[in-house]
């Protein structure tokens, strides 16, 4: 009996400490639990005295039923029978999130396991223990827990982060006991997927980006098909999309020696410094690209002409353009110091370096094709096609100003002879040289071209019969004079030509003076070949 009286004293000891317990119950209900434990204290005490004995029994008996009557009253008025504790408890404990109740005083007066899982506290007893005593001060859960902060983001052991929501829900207040309920929820699932729906989007983004600067530069470089256009607008778009300081292009010439192509925004000082060098002074990384040894997409080569004239520029990087395994030279642009280039954007300056090398070769090949639209393939002379072309041009030009123009009509004196003597490969030769020999008289504004066969057509701007007659005669000497060195020997030839003009202030056209000067060469080789005659209106003079 004593045992049991000292267990009613402990238990009513522990209801005085009621706030200091894991119990979900608000005040008015504890006054009267407490009211209840206190008259089964009173009782149990009386029980114990000697002196009241037996009567206290009735007494003992009474004050139970009252302290029964008090307990179920408490339980029926405030609706302790609407959830039992077990199924409260299954309920906390099966929610996704993690829950923490905590006291004004930062104590805690329930905990989930989850909660328990996430703070990593394992087995450890957390019910009426203060956060600061429950977690370490390195805790991230501490800081986050004790700053209210709604976001944490904790690295776990396999170098991935986790993240977490935190909500703080303050509970009613009553007699200024204050209570928080704290929410943990695990949203690393749900981050993971926006980073990487995120991660797409600036994927898609950016190479939504370079498509963008890719077409641009296709488009500008599609207007021309001109290498000196094809380089500056190339070098233009390109200089601005990157946003670059300025940018230059060196190729190899036809001997593979490199020299300044193009530039775009050069600077006074480096353009001078590339005027002084026709053509590039001695480069490694040239020589390394025309070997096929260079297989790096971009390098930060060093610029021997900005070495020279001592000018630093530390932003300088080469594009190599190739095209397949044809080298063709680099892309130098040059950027601020602090600009430094990904790896998507070191792919993207490789991808503009290929597309720039195919418009640059594209250039060239339209331009060989166009010169070989032109230009006569054995003696490099204009073909007749082009020689009218610029004929005619000249002979506007002289009608507009009023300035003079000549015509002379060359042909090789029995070459079909040479022809049937020594072939037709020796014929070529003779062609080629007689070719140079007068290209060597005329001055840079003359034009020359292959008329047919072995006769050869060239136009005098600016020139009167009388000048067109002393060039004529000074190449038909320069021939005369020197035999032709060929690979079966010299052979002495000679040339026949008939001279026409016209005069400022007459409108003939290219084709009537060109039928002119062939109705004087006709003459002059009915007359013993070997001269020049110039065609006039009334007759035809003389003149060796």
């Amino acid at each position: 009996l004593t045992y049991q009286h000292i267990v009613y004293l402990f238990v009513f000891y522990e209801l005085l400490r009621i706030n200091k317990l894991p119990l979900n119950i608000d005040n008015p209900r504890s006054i009267f639990i407490k009211i209840a434990a206190g008259i089964i204290a009173v009782v149990t005490i009386s029980a114990l005295v000697p002196s009241l004995q037996p009567e206290n029994l009735r007494f003992i008996a009474l004050g139970y039923a009252i302290s029964g009557l008090l307990i179920g009253f408490t339980y029926y008025q405030y609706e302790l029978f609407d959830l039992s504790p077990f199924i409260y408890h299954t309920l906390l404990e099966n929610l996704h999130d993690g829950i923490i109740v905590i006291g004004q005083d930062q104590r805690v007066l329930h905990i989930n396991d989850l909660a328990k899982q996430l703070l990593s506290l394992g087995e450890i007893r957390a019910v009426g223990v203060t956060l600061v005593n429950l977690l370490p001060p390195s805790s991230q859960w501490l800081n986050a827990l004790l700053f209210k902060q709604n976001e944490l983001v904790i690295r776990n052991e396999n170098n991935e982060d986790n993240y977490y929501e935190i909500q703080f829900i303050p509970l009613e207040e009553r007699n200024n006991q204050r209570k928080t309920l704290i929410l943990i929820r695990d949203v690393t699932p749900y981050r993971q997927s926006r980073i990487a729906e995120q991660s797409a989007r600036e994927v898609a983004e950016v190479r939504a980006m370079e498509l963008d600067v890719l077409r641009k530069v296709a488009e500008r470089l599609n207007q021309s098909v001109e290498k000196k256009a094809v380089l500056s607008t190339g070098l233009e778009t390109i200089v601005n999309l990157i946003g670059a300081r300025f940018g230059y292009v060196v190729l190899a010439d036809e001997f593979g020696r490199p020299g300044l192509a193009g530039s775009f925004k050069l600077p006074s000082e480096v353009k001078e410094a590339f005027e002084m060098y026709p053509i590039c002074p001695t480069c490694k990384s040239f020589e390394r690209l025309l070997n096929g040894e260079y297989q790096e997409p971009i390098t930060f080569m060093p610029c021997r002409v900005l070495f020279d004239i001592s000018v630093s520029y530390p932003g300088l990087i080469s594009i190599p353009l190739k095209l397949g395994e044809k080298a063709l030279g680099f892309l130098n642009l040059v950027m601020a110091p602090e600009v430094i280039f990904t790896g998507d954007e070191i792919s993207l300056l490789q991808t503009l370096g290929d597309q720039f090398s195919a418009a640059i070769e594209r250039a060239r090949m339209y331009e060989k094709f166009e010169q070989l639209a032109m230009i006569d393939s054995l003696t490099g002379l204009y073909n007749r096609r082009q020689l009218f072309i610029l004929g005619q041009n000249e002979f506007s030009r002289a009608y507009r100003y009023n300035h003079s123009i000549s015509v002379i009509m060359l042909d090789i004196d029995l070459f079909k002879k040479v022809n049937d003597v020594y072939g037709h490969m020796i014929g070529d030769q003779v062609l080629q040289q007689i070719a140079n020999r007068c290209r060597s008289i005329l001055r840079s504004s003359d034009i020359m071209g292959r008329y047919g066969g072995e006769e050869f057509l060239i136009l005098l701007p600016e020139t009167n019969v009388q000048q067109a007659q002393k060039i004529a005669n000074r190449m038909r000497l320069l021939i005369m004079d020197r035999p032709i060195v060929t690979d079966r020997g010299d052979i002495s030839v000679t040339v026949s030509m008939g001279i026409s003009s016209m005069e400022g202030d007459c409108d003939s056209r290219l084709e009537w003076v060109v039928d002119q000067a062939d109705q004087a060469l006709l003459l002059a080789k009915e007359s013993g070949r070997n001269k020049v005659m110039i065609w006039q209106e009334n007759q035809l003079s003389l003149y060796k």
